[in-house]
This record gives C-alpha cells, sequence and structure tokens, in this order.
C-alpha cells in the first residue's frame, strides 16, 4: 500500500476514532444523568413513605375519618407504583447506556489499533523510499566477503 493510501487511511480512521469518541461523552453523561434520577425518586419514595406513615398516625388520632385515611392511603400507594415504575426505567436506561458506552470503548479501541497499525505501515513505506534499491548484499555473498578476509589475514 501506498505511503498516500496509508494516510488516507489513517485520516479517515481517526475521524471515526474522534465521533466514537464523542459519543463515549455524551453516553458518559447520560450514565451520571440516570444515576442522578434513580437517586431521586429512591428519596422521593422514601418522603412518599413517611407521609404514609403520617396518615396512620393521623388516623389514629382521628383527625380525618377512616375512609378518608383508606383514600389517601390508596394514593399514596399509587403515587409508589408509578415511581417504582420510573425507578425501574431508569435502572434498565442506565443498563443500555452502560452497555453502549462499553461498545464506544470497543470501538474507539479498533481505531486506535487500526491507525497504529497504518501509522506503523507509513513509516515502514517510507523508510523503503528513503533507501530505494537492493535491500543489501545477501548473506552468501557476505560470507564470501568474510572467507576473501580470513584468507587474506591467513597470508
Amino acid at each position: 500500500m501506498s505511503v498516500e493510501k496509508a494516510k488516507i487511511k489513517m485520516s479517515a480512521v481517526s475521524e471515526v476514532g474522534s465521533a466514537l469518541d464523542d459519543l463515549l461523552e455524551k453516553v458518559e453523561r447520560r450514565i451520571i444523568a440516570h444515576q442522578g434520577g434513580q437517586v431521586a425518586i429512591k428519596n422521593t419514595l422514601k418522603g412518599v413513605g413517611s407521609v404514609m406513615v403520617a396518615i396512620k398516625a393521623d388516623l389514629k388520632e382521628d383527625k380525618f375519618s377512616e375512609e378518608t385515611a383508606k383514600e389517601l392511603q390508596k394514593t399514596i400507594i399509587r403515587i409508589q407504583t408509578c415511581l417504582t415504575d420510573v425507578l425501574k426505567k431508569e435502572e434498565v436506561a442506565e443498563f443500555v447506556a452502560l452497555g453502549e458506552k462499553r461498545a464506544f470503548q470497543e470501538g474507539v479501541k479498533v481505531a486506535k489499533r487500526i491507525h497504529d497499525s497504518e501509522e506503523r505501515k507509513t513509516f515502514v513505506d517510507e523508510d523503503a523510499a528513503d533507501n530505494p534499491g537492493h535491500p543489501g548484499p545477501s548473506i552468501r555473498h557476505q560470507r564470501d566477503e568474510e572467507e576473501l578476509a580470513s584468507d587474506g589475514a591467513d597470508s
């Protein structure tokens, strides 16, 4: 492969790697957002649970009727169910984003590996261009020269 082709390939792979790296950053931000959402929902669920305890305490103190307390409890249970569903969706979304993150990381590694491989080829091709012609004397030729040198030293 020519040096120019290798450089074009390196440039293209570099662009792909850069785009994958940008996507990796975006997915990392999404993961953090999902984790923050989960914390907020869990805290909200705790707060809703304390409201349920307060309703039971107010019922004991006869602050409102048993029928009203039951309606309030049904409503709070529905709220807890909705929040739990949203929490599960956030957990699934985080899991999906973690998978995307892993895929983008692998993509960046592959792009880097290809880029480095092409870069090595470029250096090898450029070195060959600097030293055109025969790669040098053959091993047989070198041995013949050594024998001549040793015969000359023996005489």
